[in-house]
């Protein structure tokens, strides 16, 4: 019996997919390396080793590509952070109501999140450096490109509905304010130790995490 053959379209199209996705995770790289103004279709197209022809035939306008690039890097973004945030919520939810009234289990529970944060971090800093970067510039450019407004307001957003999930568990009368400075450490964290790489300090996240968990419990230090 012959195997069905995948009709020349749908193989014209995947392809399609994937040439524009390579583009999108080149630009994502000149992004991060270059910036803005070095962000062009040559450099896309040498860091994607595809011909020049190909970028200008998917993204004629330069700053459509940009933006679609920093709307993909977001999209990863999310992607990334998910699976702790996961984690992070079984593990609350791993205790009852009850038992978490008490100081020893709430400062077990604290040692447990600043070691799940810590390891994160570290995970982040070092294999995601890219993304990280490009989450930075595209704060920051949101201001002198308006298209982006509105794609940095869904970022933000989608970073910090898992702040806010979270705090509610200890606070609800104060969740989104404490949410707000979770997810302000959370971002310093990740931009001052960015260029440290492997070398970045575990303890010192964990130490700085703990803190902020122990404060959001409302333990004593």
């Amino acid at each position: 019996m012959s195997a069905v053959k995948e009709p020349t379209s749908v193989k014209r199209r995947t392809k399609g997919e994937n040439t524009r996705k390579l583009i999108l995770n080149s630009a994502i790289r000149i992004l991060a390396l270059h910036g803005i103004k070095g962000t062009t279709h040559r450099a896309v197209a040498a860091n994607a080793n595809i011909q020049l022809s190909l970028t200008t035939y998917y993204f004629k306008d330069i700053q459509e590509l940009i933006y679609e690039a920093f709307l993909l890097s977001s999209q990863k973004t999310n992607e990334i952070i998910s699976p702790t945030w996961t984690a992070a919520f079984e593990l609350i939810e791993s205790y009852d109501k009850t038992s978490l009234r008490k100081v020893t289990v709430k400062q077990e529970l604290c040692q447990k999140l600043a070691d799940l944060s810590a390891h994160y971090f570290h995970h982040r800093i070092v294999n995601d450096p890219i993304e990280l970067s490009v989450e930075q510039l595209m704060f920051a450019e949101a201001q002198f490109i308006p298209k982006l407004d509105e794609v940095v307001k869904q970022h933000q957003n989608t970073l910090l509905a898992p702040c806010i999930k979270l705090c509610r568990y200890f606070n609800k009368q104060t969740a989104e304010v404490d949410a707000d400075i979770m997810l302000t450490m959370f971002r310093q964290l990740e931009y001052r130790n960015l260029y440290l790489g492997e070398a970045i300090d575990v303890e010192n996240i964990k130490a700085v995490t703990h803190r902020m968990f122990s404060l959001l419990m409302r333990l004593k230090p």
